[in-house]
């Protein structure tokens, strides 16, 4: 699991809250056919502008690892994910939420460059923060994130003319839609 950020005064970044199925806060377990999914809803939010991603994590009675299973926003901080259960028995599920600093670099990236501001300094923090994801992944993952991170870097002495302009500057609808290529 995601180790949880914590603020100097103890408080954390991102809140859980609203978590659905329940009975009575969890003191009685909620029943569901085999092969039928558990649908999973939370409110999931953090301080700030960040953004957030999450996942639902279970594990039957008896396994020793969690399985997990994105979530997807269905909007106002409410987010859904499911799971299903392949065989009887009891299942413990619980929801995990973190800051998404990537996703939060590129809505702030795509918001300077609809606004034509310099963006140098927005391309050297999005390729330290996917220089980062490379030092944690492996084989050709890795090698593939250091090869997107050299391309950032490069991009930024050319910034907002190449694969970092947006969607409308390439004749597709919608403007809030950035890709790097």
């Amino acid at each position: 699991m995601k180790e949880i950020s914590l603020l100097p005064d103890g408080r954390r970044r991102v809140a859980i809250e609203s978590v659905s199925p329940q009975i009575d806060c969890g003191r009685f377990p909620i029943k569901r056919v085999v092969g039928e999914a558990v649908v999973v809803e939370a409110n999931v939010f953090a301080d700030g502008h960040d953004q957030v991603a999450c996942q639902v994590l279970y594990l039957r009675e008896g396994d020793k690892e969690w399985q997990s299973s994105p979530m997807t926003p269905e909007g106002n901080d409410r987010w859904r994910g499911a799971f299903s259960v392949p065989e009887a028995g009891r299942y413990e599920y619980t929801v995990e939420g973190w800051i998404d600093r990537f996703q939060t670099w590129r809505d702030a990236l795509a918001k300077r460059i609809d606004a034509g501001q310099d963006v140098h300094v927005d391309l050297l923090i999005g390729a330290e923060l996917i220089e980062g994801a490379a030092r944690r992944a492996k084989g050709e993952e890795a090698d593939l994130l250091r090869k997107s991170a050299r391309r950032v870097r490069e991009e930024k002495a050319t910034a907002g003319t190449g694969p970092w302009r947006s969607a409308q500057d390439r004749g597709t609808p919608s403007s809030a839609s950035y890709t790097y290529r």
